[in-house]
């Protein structure tokens, strides 16, 4: 048996497409954080072979590992349900980024929310301005005019 530290929280089979798919998206964002599955494992507070189990694709997950592998990954929980196929796509037109930024955000003191709200601010009005000039029929200029 695992510790009692581990709660058995893969029980559920999901479909093999599914299940597939969910292994090499964690593996993607495991690679991202540059964990091992025992780093995941202790972070998740989840048993090495029910992370290996996800991760070969031959075990789907459950409810509460998502919820243990969204706060371990800091990812919205609705993101790792739908990547784990327990949720159906969102039906806005969020897509990832956005999720994650708005699952982000109100963690950040005030200070920093404003910065980050200022820099998305300047950012878009930059994008907006070089949709302009090329509206106006001018090229966008380069950084190599090589």
């Amino acid at each position: 048996m695992f510790p009692t530290s581990h709660r058995n929280i893969c029980n559920i089979k999901l479909p093999m497409g599914n299940a597939e798919e969910f292994a090499l998206w964690l593996q993607a964002e495991m690679d991202r954080h540059d964990w091992t599955q025992a780093d995941l494992s202790r972070i998740s507070n989840i048993s090495k072979p029910q992370i290996a189990r996800v991760l070969s694709g031959s075990r789907g997950i459950g409810p509460d590992a998502c919820n243990a592998i969204a706060r371990a990954l800091r990812l919205p929980p609705e993101l790792v349900f739908r990547k784990a196929g327990l949720l159906p796509p969102s039906e806005t037109s969020e897509d990832e980024d956005i999720e994650r930024t708005n699952h982000i955000l109100p963690q950040l003191p005030e200070a920093e929310r404003k910065m980050v709200l200022a820099f998305a601010e300047y950012l878009s009005q930059r994008h907006q301005k070089g949709t302009d000039y090329e509206r106006k029929g001018n090229i966008t200029p380069t950084a190599n005019s090589d």
